[in-house]
């Protein structure tokens, strides 16, 4: 390729600053998740990372729907997490 051409290709290369920056987004949910309690950080992964229902996560941690509703309530209550941050 012509050297005069070269401005039209586009590096495929990821962008420095998009990758700091998903690095410090993976850097808060960690810290987040590593503050739960151990049973409030099963089912926030199970749900949020692993994508079960509430009914799957209950009878994974053979706990009630209204368990794992209300573990997760907590954890999103102290973690400051909401839908809106679900992409």
């Amino acid at each position: 390729m012509p050297l005069e051409n070269a401005e039209d290709v586009v590096s495929q290369a990821p962008d420095p600053v998009e990758q700091l920056a998903q690095q410090e987004v993976n850097t808060l949910v960690y810290r987040a998740i590593q503050s739960l309690t151990e049973k409030e950080r099963q089912a926030t992964l199970l749900f949020y990372i692993s994508d079960h229902s509430y009914q799957e996560i209950a009878g994974f941690l053979d706990i009630s729907v209204i368990t794992v509703k209300s573990r997760l309530h907590t954890a999103t209550s102290a973690t400051n997490f909401t839908s809106s941050t679900q992409s």
